[in-house]
């Protein structure tokens, strides 16, 4: 799960420039999330990071009837994300970096969440949408 991996990621990175990327469907995506993602950081390294997350998240029910074969699965899936409050789920790129001087106070972790902008040419995960990719990369770069 995300918590575990947030939680693993500071022993297996450098102090300093340290840098994973984390391709996942995420849950309920939001500023809230970040905040819970930071929250789940359990080291004194410093890092900061962006979730980029498409502009237009996909409610519970598709995201489970895209999962499901079958009126049970479904069934299943919508029961599941009901039960532990999932309302919306969107495919996004979670990048952190470690960082050596660290504002005063330190802050252990600082996650932005980005919205990228769906286009005629497709979404977060689509290669050939061009303003994805370079919103993903001027807000990294900026971040």
């Amino acid at each position: 799960c995300l918590r575990g991996i947030l939680r693993m990621v500071p022993q297996l990175l450098r102090p300093s420039g340290g840098f994973v990327g984390i391709v996942s469907e995420f849950m309920n995506p939001s500023e809230d999330l970040c905040r819970k993602m930071e929250q789940w950081w359990s080291s004194e390294v410093c890092a900061r990071g962006v979730l980029f997350t498409n502009e237009h998240d996909l409610p519970a029910s598709i995201y489970a009837a895209r999962r499901a074969d079958n009126e049970d699965e479904y069934n299943l899936w919508n029961d599941h994300l009901n039960e532990i409050r999932i309302s919306s789920v969107s495919p996004g790129l979670l990048f952190l970096r470690t960082e050596a001087d660290c504002p005063s106070p330190c802050r252990e972790i600082n996650i932005q969440h980005s919205l990228v902008p769906k286009t005629e040419g497709g979404s977060i995960w689509t290669p050939h949408n061009t303003l994805s990719i370079h919103h993903t990369k001027e807000h990294w770069t900026r971040a």
